[in-house]
């Protein structure tokens, strides 16, 4: 044998008999523990912060759709189609609607369709600012129209739930 080996030999032997005497769990074991403990108090950590920010979401003032405006654009009852720019009236953190720039719509009509940059667009449309074009090719097709809005604010990223509005009120 050579001297190296018999050098080596009785020290790992003794490195041996210490981790088995002393009950040591192989290092890298213990580290994987560790990071087991690490990322469990990371995931809790990151849960509870989740659930605040949710909580505090859940709190902050959306906007509200009370009515819609309907103004209309067709000159008489007979030209066709039938169009109006609807705009949805409401409050926002105690203001009008109409006072936010931030503000962004989505649409959603029982009939009729609406119309953007000279195009049918369909029953839904999403992501413009309040006003928007409606159209109806039909007399007296959506009298009882009923328009679902939803507005998120691009600032703060809250968003309302969705409102049921009628277009034409009953006079």
């Amino acid at each position: 044998m050579s001297n190296t080996k018999k050098i080596l030999l009785p020290i790992m032997l003794i490195i041996i008999c210490a981790f088995i005497l002393t009950g040591c769990k192989n290092p890298y074991q213990k580290q994987t523990e560790d990071d087991k403990q690490l990322e469990n108090s990371v995931a809790q950590d990151l849960d509870e912060q989740l659930n605040t920010a949710i909580s505090q979401e859940d709190q902050r003032p959306k906007p509200v759709v009370t009515s819609v405006d309907a103004e209309q654009l067709h000159a008489t009852d007979e030209e066709l189609p039938h169009r109006y720019n609807l705009t949805p009236q409401g409050t926002y953190q105690e203001k009008s609607l109409s006072g936010y720039s931030s503000l962004t719509y989505e649409w959603e009509m029982d009939c009729g369709y609406f119309w953007y940059k000279e195009k049918k667009v369909g029953q839904s449309i999403a992501g413009f600012p309040s006003t928007v074009e409606w159209r109806y090719d039909t007399a007296g097709e959506c009298e009882s129209a009923l328009a679902q809005i939803k507005i998120y604010d691009d600032e703060t990223e809250v968003a309302s739930p969705f409102y049921s509005v009628k277009v034409f009120l009953e006079e």
